[in-house]
């Protein structure tokens, strides 16, 4: 098996509240170079790959879990508090992104999901 290692520089800028690192964006440079597993440089290969970056997992106290859901909250309810009903919603619709995500549901379910909150022909999410 062949590893290629795509080698860059770039940037960090890390937001920490209250000691806890809470979000970091990462911005690439522009010049990468290429190394196999001996760290011999290679000819660059023709494969595009996003620098998908993995953010931090903060501790699962309930104040960071709210942290992380504010700007889905916010972006659900146009900067709104959301009432009852909309919580329910928003619950729905983050449900049928992890199922989705997860395969365990098709994109035709998802969008059943969406557009009815729950499947037609299935009791799937309607007692949920």
């Amino acid at each position: 098996m062949k590893t290629i290692y795509k080698i860059t520089s770039g940037s960090v800028v890390q937001t920490f509240r209250n000691g806890n690192l809470i979000n970091q964006e990462f911005m690439a440079g522009d010049e990468c170079r290429f190394e196999n597993s001996d760290g011999e440089e290679v000819l660059a290969t023709d494969d595009y790959a996003p620098f998908d970056m993995v953010q931090p997992y903060s501790n699962t106290s309930m104040n960071s879990w709210i942290e992380q859901l504010q700007p889905i909250i916010k972006e659900y309810g146009d900067n709104e508090p959301l009432d009852g009903d909309d919580v329910d919603r928003l619950v729905e619709i983050i449900r049928a992104k992890i199922n989705l995500n997860q395969g365990n549901i098709t994109d035709h379910e998802y969008n059943e999901i969406l557009d009815f909150g729950y499947l037609q022909n299935s009791k799937k999410y309607k007692d949920q």
